[in-house]
């Protein structure tokens, strides 16, 4: 896979194999930026702390029974809460790609029920960067590039947005060097 910007791993859910046709090449494969876990890692740390401190309450001396098992209840539903927000996040993270192609964009999305966006590039009329503060010193942005045929698509918070816009500009107009592709991981932590 030429510019992966995965290391190779193939997607746990999700086998391109079966939706590339025979003359397309993976150019650049990667999950969104990991500062979307932010916010769901703020909530876990935020249901999980009551939650222990309440469980961490139940085995103490002379309480009563009735108020053990509303203690004990109430914080194994925060820690089951603060569990399934982080499961629920990092899933949507490691099964949310962006797959670039020789032809076309694929955006496969979802666990149980999978959606396959596909984007011809040959539809694809321009493209934007944009970066906030916080994505210049992170490394993360969104590129939004419009269709000839009406909708306007937001890659939010891709790693790398400038790389992977130019190497999308690169495929629209047909030069690709080996220069334009994404560097793999180990590339982008050794800058870091």
């Amino acid at each position: 896979m030429v510019g992966s910007g995965v290391d190779g791993e193939k997607s746990p859910l999700f086998d391109t194999g079966c939706h590339l046709d025979p003359d397309e090449v993976i150019l650049h494969r990667n999950n969104c930026h990991w500062i979307i876990l932010f916010w769901p890692a703020f909530f876990v740390v935020f249901f999980l702390l009551p939650g222990f401190v309440a469980l961490s309450g139940v085995p103490a001396r002379g309480g009563s029974s009735g108020g053990t098992f509303v203690l004990g209840t109430v914080g194994a539903f925060f820690v089951a809460l603060g569990a399934s927000v982080g499961f629920t996040a990092y899933v949507a993270w490691k099964t949310g790609e962006i797959i670039l192609t020789n032809s076309r964009l694929l955006l496969p999305t979802g666990i149980f029920r999978s959606e396959i966006t596909s984007v011809k590039l040959v539809w694809v009329k321009s493209t934007t960067v944009r970066l906030s503060l916080l994505g210049k010193t992170l490394g993360f942005g969104t590129v939004i590039f419009s269709q000839a045929n009406g909708p306007v698509t937001y890659l939010k918070k891709i790693p790398d947005p400038i790389k992977f816009e130019k190497l999308l500009r690169s495929q629209l107009t047909g030069r690709l060097k080996s220069a334009d592709l994404i560097p793999e991981p180990e590339e982008l932590s050794s800058r870091a």
